[in-house]
């Protein structure tokens, strides 16, 4: 006798259910979606960091390659040499000042930034052009170096590598502050490489930094982001505000945790930013010597995503209220349904496949639903288990028959002899053998295909097979056959190890550097016969060999795999899950099939 078990209604648990739980993922929809959107906005906001930082940086290489390149163009120009070794000896030291300050002002026009290029030969002459003054006399901005003269001509003569030097001032042009940072090299003539003429200074406008770090236009509001260059002395090289652009930082030989500590700390002091919502990151540029500083505030963002979950915990209030609502109209009566239900469902388990659902217009329309569909589900359930019992014993010897379906070998045969004789008439005795060959093959394969005879038999038909596919293909196939004599009167169905056979002829030794040679070896072990056909051709991908071992094929159309399919199928029909097959290869190792027949059903009786 069936238990009912005693206790509250389906109705009365959903709905205290409902009043209990509901608030709990409420709250924790809300912290959970509070940690996770701070967590994708931070996520996201460092993935844009870096994205920029790597932009960035790119940019600032082209566009630093491109100053060298100017650059290079001056230190190693024989004209400009030339005119410097002049000046040493004051050879015509006015046309020769006056000659080499054109080739300067033509090459500082090529270039937007440039603002002043100065050479300083090995006697002490300094020749520029420099569009931030309008005297030949002093450049805009040497006077505010640290180095002097000297200094600055033996820190640059000392190598051939590029030196980089700091943003400093240079002077008020046009009504503005004016700040350059340069880069230098030595002048070099490759018929003597070591000999002293001087060096040239590319002085270029901080306003070039400042673009690539998108603070070219900042008007001294608060930033949302920004980016400033530090070089490793801790000179900054660019900052959104100018004033800042001769600071010095105390970042030289510190690492770079301890660098972005000092990075930090000026970007606060430096701006009215509010240090729980300020990120920074920092990229080290290893060919300009500098930090790539960008410095991320979340105030705003944060703000916004704040009010943005308290408008959506609004939303899951009001939606609660109307859920209770609905709950407490539609419960009743599908509390009754399900129950309704649930009880036809055990008849049904208990055995009784005629019972039921009593369907009736006071149900809710889904469950009405699904009760009609169990109870045409059932009756179509027990209508298939019917024919399943019926077209059962069928379905074996309709899937042997379709797969053994053959047209009528009779035409065949008298087409082959009538060329046979017309062979024999030209004296054409190989085209006899092989047409001989060919139709003593039809004929044991067409012939009651589904018949099973001695493994001797199938052996001695493989081998005329072999031979008319050396005739074929014209190449010194071996094939090597080792079984036991107790072996040879197996019964196998007939036809079983061609196709694997026919697969390693015409695929596996395609265009295989080795002579072909084909392996088939039969032994009895663990109550197992085994057939290992192995060849040494090319071999298959690691991919097909998985999805055969899987019995995974390509589609039927194939021609290559069609006839492995087909025996694959035959096999499982005659011997069922007893039987077992696997493939080993790779590429140019190739390839071993082995087959498993259960000895009680190959071993003669």
């Amino acid at each position: 006798m069936q238990q009912h078990h005693r206790g509250k209604s389906f109705r009365t648990r959903l709905i205290k259910t409902f009043i209990l739980v509901a608030l709990l993922p409420i709250a924790l929809v809300s912290i959970a979606s509070g940690i996770n959107s701070t967590q994708i906005l931070r996520n996201g906001i460092e993935e844009l960091t870096l994205a920029d930082l790597d932009n960035m940086q790119t940019s600032l290489h082209d566009w630093m390659a491109s100053y060298q390149d100017i650059l290079y163009q001056i230190y190693t120009d024989e004209e400009i040499i030339a005119m410097v070794e002049k000046l040493d000896v004051s050879e015509d030291l006015a046309v020769t000042r006056n000659q080499l300050r054109r080739e300067l002002r033509g090459l500082l026009n090529t270039k937007e930034h440039i603002k002043s290029i100065t050479i300083l030969s090995d006697g002490g002459q300094v020749v520029f052009y420099d569009s931030l003054v309008p005297s030949n006399q002093e450049n805009s901005w040497m006077k505010y170096m640290d180095l002097s003269q000297q200094e600055l001509y033996d820190t640059i003569s000392q190598d051939n590598a590029l030196h980089y030097f700091p943003t400093s001032p240079a002077g008020e042009f046009a009504g503005k502050e004016n700040y350059l940072f340069h880069m230098a090299r030595r002048i070099i003539h490759y018929q003597d490489v070591n000999k002293e003429y001087g060096v040239v200074i590319l002085s270029i406008d901080e306003a070039m930094l400042s673009q690539l770090c998108g603070s070219e236009n900042w008007d001294g509001s608060l930033l949302d982001s920004f980016t400033f260059l530090v070089d490793e002395t801790g000179h900054i090289l660019s900052y959104p505000d100018k004033q800042y652009l001769t600071t010095v930082l105390d970042t030289a030989g510190k690492s770079l945790e301890e660098r972005e500590k000092v990075y930090q700390q000026f970007a606060l002091e430096s701006t009215l930013l509010q240090p729980d919502y300020v990120s920074i990151h920092v990229r080290y540029d290893r060919l300009l010597q500098c930090d790539l500083v960008q410095v991320i505030n979340r105030s705003q963002l944060e703000a916004r995503l704040m009010h943005q979950q308290q408008f959506m915990t609004v939303i899951l209030l009001v939606a609660l209220l109307l859920m209770l609502v609905t709950l407490l109209l539609s419960s009743s009566n599908l509390s009754a349904s399900i129950t309704r239900i649930v009880g036809v469902m055990e008849q049904v388990q208990q055995g009784d496949l005629a019972a039921r659902v009593a369907v009736d217009h006071r149900m809710p329309l889904e469950i009405s639903r699904i009760g009609t569909q169990y109870n045409q589900a059932m009756d179509q359930c027990v209508e298939a288990m019917e024919k399943e019992r019926q077209a059962s014993e069928k379905l074996r010897n309709a899937e042997i028959l379709a797969l053994e379906s053959q047209i009528n070998p009779h035409f065949i045969y008298n087409t082959l002899d009538t060329i046979n004789w017309m062979a024999i008439e030209d004296e054409n005795y190989e085209i006899s053998d092989a047409i001989g060959a060919f139709a003593s093959i039809l004929r044991y394969s067409c012939m009651d295909s589904n018949a099973i005879v001695p493994l001797r038999e199938e052996l001695a038909w493989l081998n005329q097979y072999i031979v008319l596919q050396q005739l074929r293909m014209k190449h010194p196939l071996q094939c090597v056959v080792d079984a036991p004599e107790e072996l040879l009167e197996c019964r196998i169905h007939k036809l079983l190890l061609q196709p694997f056979v026919e697969n390693s002829v015409l695929h596996g030794f395609k265009d295989s550097p080795r002579p072909p040679q084909l392996n088939l070896s039969i032994r009895r072990q663990s109550g197992c016969i085994y057939i290992n056909i192995r060849d040494n051709g090319v071999g298959m991908s690691e991919q097909m060999v998985e999805a055969m071992n899987r019995g995974i094929f390509p589609p039927s159309h194939s021609k290559r795999h069609i006839g492995i399919e087909n025996v694959l199928t035959r096999i499982r029909l005659y011997y069922g899950k007893k039987a077992m097959i696997s493939v080993n290869s790779g590429e140019n190792l190739g390839t071993e099939i082995i087959i498993s027949l259960p000895e009680e059903e190959v071993l003669p009786q």
